[in-house]
């Protein structure tokens, strides 16, 4: 009997503090709205207030509320900007793998938008960093060819050139097997990011 208890308890805390942050998160509190506690209690079907307390201190210690003495509560300063980020992948396989992908990414409590850009408008860009040989004699050349791509050389040593490029990977890689002759000593590559044209 007390296991089950525990256990209800336990479940009330998680439940309150996953609806309470998804609220937070998604902006239904706004930033710097005031909370009650037991309006809080009533939305959720009248818990009672320890699950909530101690949702709330979660909350409180993650930055999202502020709890006031005698005041009460307090939705920390954020905006959604501060609270919603872009994650781009890029999902090398057939129609059913895609869809699956994007099943599980939904289940995800913090995913707000899974938007699929297969066949839509879209641009794609990467960017990699080369560091390449480059003795005097060289120098000219590569700098030059780098021109021709719009990449930017942003420095180096004497004997080698650190080079910036964003564009397609068809481009990067041509671009990369045309520097190849003069020996890249690092690259670092980024994967793709996409924005919707439309």
């Amino acid at each position: 009997m007390k296991e089950t208890e525990s256990q209800t308890k336990l479940s009330l805390k998680l439940q309150a503090y996953q609806y309470l942050k998804t609220r937070i998160l998604n902006c239904e509190y706004r930033p710097n709205e005031f909370l009650n506690e037991q309006k809080l209690c009533a939305e959720m079907g009248n818990i009672s207030r320890t699950p909530m307390r101690d949702a709330l201190g979660r909350l409180e210690q993650e930055g999202l509320i502020t709890i006031l003495p005698k005041k009460g509560l307090m939705v920390s300063g954020i905006t959604e900007e501060d609270v919603r980020s872009r994650v781009t992948m890029v999902v090398d396989a057939d129609e059913r793998i895609v869809e699956q992908v994007t099943k599980q990414l939904h289940k995800l409590i913090n995913v707000y938008k899974v938007t699929d850009l297969t066949d839509k408008d879209h641009i794609e860009r990467e960017l990699v960093l080369f560091k390449v040989n480059a003795e005097s004699e060289k120098r000219g050349e590569i700098i030059e060819l780098a021109g021709l791509f719009g990449a930017r050389v942003d420095g180096g040593a004497p004997d080698s050139l650190v080079i910036e490029l964003t564009d397609t990977a068809e481009r990067i890689e041509a671009f990369e097997a045309l520097l190849g002759p003069y020996g890249i000593r690092e690259m670092i590559r980024t994967g793709k990011v996409a924005l919707a044209t439309d």
